[in-house]
């Protein structure tokens, strides 16, 4: 109904491909916020569109100083196993990849047999693997040929490790090229239909890559070949963020609220592209309540923009 009460003609209507995600909603990967980073714009055109980006999340992961991506966990050791662990569900594969430098075949290491949190191999098969391992041992295990994964090795992960991983499991990384053309191409569509209604925009729409890396857990069947062998993202995809998706967000009074990725480097960069558009950023760790059930921040929470009449009152000043 929103569609045909607001924007009833049907040029005004933008449609996105969101099939190759596992949720599918249009917010996971385009978001348009107040301000422009363009100087002199008119006020129409004072907006960014921000778009996911697996690209720019893979080159800020590159480029950036290498760091561990969790060098704080909870103190105590329930609530620091629960962390790694719930992480580790994710990242596993990602953690064999970076170090073998081929894409992993066995359980625990291969994208196919990947389990997310909501199944089962579970709990109580890591915490058995955690125990013996490091409880007893206290050390990671060495053999490069041993596809498990533990808590420390979260631990460890670095953004380096994390984009070595990610290229040499190279049918998910083309997967991910994939994403970012498609989503490329939309963001066009985008702009050239708000281009029809305001002209006056011509150069001046502004745009902002969201740094967005997608977990899919088969790789290789997200793609569907049609006419002359040309590969395009498949309709029923299982797609999901790997860390908390900063275009999953909330704006409010000058400031974007993001679900926290828990990247450094991705904070560090949204919070600068931020500040040119005189906004601030701030981040809300989603990954334990929401990520987890394949949600994030706009997914749990929304705002609703209301005129409240002014009463006189210095309240309402």
């Amino acid at each position: 109904n929103f569609p045909k009460q607001f924007c009833p003609n049907p040029e005004d209507q933008v449609r996105v491909d969101v099939d190759f995600l596992h949720v599918g909603h249009a917010d996971e990967l385009f978001k348009i916020t107040p301000g422009n980073k363009k100087p002199g714009v008119p006020k129409e055109c004072n907006f960014t569109i921000n778009y996911a980006s697996p690209a720019k999340g893979i080159e800020l992961l590159e480029k950036s100083k290498d760091q561990i991506i969790y060098p704080k966990t909870p103190r105590g050791g329930k609530e620091r196993f629960a962390f790694l662990n719930n992480r580790l569900q994710k990242l596993c594969y990602i953690i064999n990849a970076s170090r073998h430098h081929h894409s992993p075949t066995n359980m625990n290491g291969h994208p196919e047999e990947n389990k997310e949190s909501h199944e089962s191999r579970g709990v109580f098969l890591k915490l058995f693997d955690y125990v013996n391992t490091y409880a007893e041992d206290k050390q990671k295990i060495k053999n490069p040929r041993d596809n498990s994964c533990y808590p420390n090795d979260v631990h460890a992960l670095s953004t380096k490790d994390f984009a070595r991983g990610l290229k040499n499991i190279k049918p998910l990384y083309e997967l991910n090229m994939a994403i970012d053309e498609n989503i490329k191409k939309d963001l066009e569509k985008i702009k050239r239909n708000i281009l029809r209604r305001l002209p006056q925009c011509e150069g001046k729409i502004d745009t902002l890559a969201v740094p967005d890396i997608f977990n899919c857990r088969r790789p290789n069947t997200n793609f569907s070949t049609t006419g002359r062998n040309k590969q395009t993202l498949d309709r029923n995809g299982d797609c999901l963020s790997f860390f908390p998706s900063p275009t999953n967000g909330v704006f409010l009074n000058k400031t974007m609220i993001y679900s926290d990725s828990e990247v450094s480097p991705f904070k560090d960069y949204l919070k600068k592209e931020m500040k040119r558009r005189k906004n601030k950023a701030v981040f809300v760790p989603t990954y334990e309540y929401s990520h987890l059930a394949h949600g994030n921040l706009h997914c749990s929470s929304h705002t609703l923009p209301y005129c409240r009449p002014k009463t006189g009152k210095k309240s309402d000043q």
